[in-house]
């Protein structure tokens, strides 16, 4: 058999995940720390997990927070009676951008965990893409049955 290997990036963070004949080889980079691990996949489960963030909270502060900038400056601009120095609005104006901008900017939860087994693999569900995520992780499992079964023979149930 080949080795197959996917790679996942996601702001600082890097995974890269290399697939042997009888083993999955992890690495994690991140700015903080960088571990590296083996799982046999006899050790892994068959089951995979999907988990997506869908709540409309991120949109809704993004949306009402870039709104209250803008509206902001438009409300001193159109106000002349001066009650606030123009540095201040601006500052102000400036830290709700910068507070949505964080907002857009901050990662989903979009994991893809192959567990049910003594061993769990937590995979970014779309990076690089959805389908080849998929596709690694049905050839991870597709060789953890030819591994078990050569192992403990072809009547195992899943």
């Amino acid at each position: 058999m080949n080795t197959l290997k996917l790679i996942q990036m996601q702001g600082f963070t890097r995974n890269e995940f290399i697939l042997s004949e009888d083993t999955l080889s992890v690495k994690q980079f991140t700015i903080s720390e960088n571990k590296e691990w083996i799982v046999r996949l006899e050790d892994l489960g068959h089951k995979k997990v999907l988990e997506k963030d869908t709540s409309y909270m991120r949109k809704g502060l993004l949306i009402s927070m870039g709104l209250f900038s803008i509206l902001f400056v438009i409300a001193n601009v159109a106000d002349h009676s001066n009650h606030m120095k123009t540095w201040v609005w601006i500052l102000l104006s400036s830290i709700y951008a910068w507070f949505a901008t964080v907002v857009y900017l901050s990662p989903l939860n979009n994991k893809l965990l192959l567990g049910y087994g003594s061993q769990a693999i937590e995979f970014l569900s779309d990076k690089p893409s959805e389908k080849e995520v998929q596709d690694f992780v049905d050839e991870i499992i597709n060789r953890s049955t030819i591994v078990m079964q050569r192992k403990y023979g072809s009547d195992i149930d899943f």
